[in-house]
């Protein structure tokens, strides 16, 4: 996973498949702005973060379906610092990074945790992570971004 002044992408070698998303000129703006005075709402961190979210909200489904009836392990490798110490933690004094950070555990939970009581899972992950897609959009993503994301997440 990497991100840029540009946009996201995400890499999943093992299919030969990749996550490429390019900001628009509104975000190019509010991030060229935020790099000019230091703000944090759009920063490197958090973009590096943000394809780390991106990329599960994208194939959370193949890889429940990779090996039925086995834990499917994930790997993610982010080359900012803080981004990979936030995500450890799950602790970041950023608020849209402890949204980000929220999303990730709760996609975590929702494909790994299984009832007790009826040995099938709470929901399906497709279910779950449709409406935290939504949420991420709402925040911060302009409107043309939402038509490329709404692409990527129907294929």
């Amino acid at each position: 996973m990497d991100a840029s002044d540009r946009g996201l992408c995400a890499l999943w070698p093992a299919r030969k498949e990749y996550l490429q998303v390019e900001f628009d000129e509104e975000e190019l703006q509010q991030i060229e702005k935020g790099n000019a005075i230091g703000a944090d709402e759009l920063s490197i961190n958090i973009r590096e973060l943000m394809s780390g979210v991106f990329a599960p909200v994208v194939w959370a489904s193949k890889w429940s379906q990779a090996v039925p009836d086995y834990h499917t392990h994930i790997r993610f490798w982010i080359d900012n610092s803080s981004a990979v110490c936030w995500a450890n933690r799950r602790s970041s004094r950023n608020p849209f990074a402890q949204m980000l950070l929220r999303l990730i555990a709760l996609g975590d939970f929702c494909s790994h945790v299984v009832c007790l009581d009826t040995g099938q899972s709470p929901t399906e992950p497709k279910e779950t992570m449709e409406p935290l897609g939504a949420g991420l959009r709402a925040r911060v993503i302009a409107d043309t971004s939402r038509i490329q994301y709404r692409r990527a997440w129907n294929q």
